[in-house]
């Protein structure tokens, strides 16, 4: 889901509710701007997030233009009193919010003072947007499409075939999880938008990094432990989770896109004992 706020410098409030929106989970694409971007994000802005354990040093003021030909699920300005006109936004956009807060900014005062105004503007950016993301959040799981009446269910496990994930990805709430081992993905992988890469391997200690809230349809290279870890995943609470039959074997041999990389090739009698001619992980993507 991606989420553009706005307000005029971008330099304060819409810096804060940007490090906390994208603080709250990870998979969402957030972004801010403004119409006038001051030329660096504001000090005390910087401090008081540090504060509650957000680092957000790193952003920089940007100007909203750079954003008018994307596409966004929601737009958010959050410009505050009567005093301020609030940017107006002419891109794509499904979903429109006005969530208001006076500019710390202004205040004038002792440092304590002011930095208090900070922290106060801070912690109500926070509760707001903690709001408005279990909100979404909601929407997230009703926007999972509907899976359970494509591919072949064989007790437990549903699997697809290539044309359904390309289908199914056209979502923003779908993911393919690539669990081949990095050898493997350093010869080929899918050339597929969102694809999250975890090894076998590692899944037992790492599985609970991967999203709850979307369709995970997961991949081997010709679907066997890409089963099992369905089953383990399922296990622990993933609900909506589904097998690509075939891995990507069978995709790249039904003409699906790959990404292959030159450097790297895989010898092996078959395809689930495939080794990779020098073991190295390429980032040739």
């Amino acid at each position: 889901m991606k989420i553009l706020i706005l307000c005029t410098g971008n330099s304060c409030r819409s810096q804060m509710a940007h490090g906390i929106l994208q603080s709250l989970d990870e998979n969402l694409n957030v972004e801010s701007a403004g119409t006038e971007p001051a030329n660096e994000v504001n000090p005390k802005a910087i401090k008081v997030m540090s504060e509650i354990g957000l680092d957000i040093s790193n952003h920089k003021p940007e100007l909203v233009d750079i954003y008018l030909n994307d596409e966004w699920d929601y737009v958010i300005t959050v410009c505050g009193g009567a005093k301020e006109v609030c940017p107006a936004f002419l891109g794509k956009v499904q979903h429109r919010l006005h969530i208001g807060f006076d500019d710390p900014s202004d205040a004038r005062g002792s440092e304590e003072y002011v930095m208090n105004e900070f922290r106060k503007t801070r912690d109500l950016i926070k509760k707001e947007f903690t709001d408005f993301y279990q909100k979404i959040k909601n929407r997230l799981v009703n926007m999972i499409p509907d899976y359970q009446n494509i591919g072949n269910k064989i007790g437990e496990i549903i699997h697809i075939g290539g044309k359904e994930v390309l289908e199914l990805c056209k979502n923003n709430s779908v993911y393919l999880i690539d669990i081949r081992e990095e050898y493997e993905t350093a010869a080929r992988q899918f050339d597929i938008e969102r694809v999250i890469f975890l090894p076998n391997s590692e899944l037992e200690e790492t599985y609970n990094n991967l999203p709850q809230d979307f369709l995970l349809i997961i991949a081997d290279s010709v679907g066997l432990r890409s089963k099992e870890a369905v089953l383990f995943l399922k296990e622990k609470g993933y609900q909506h989770i589904i097998n690509l039959a075939g891995g990507i074997v069978d995709w790249e041999r039904s003409g699906f896109n790959v990404i292959i990389n030159p450097s790297e090739t895989l010898h092996g009698q078959c395809a689930c004992m495939l080794r990779s001619n020098t073991g190295r992980k390429s980032n040739f993507k």
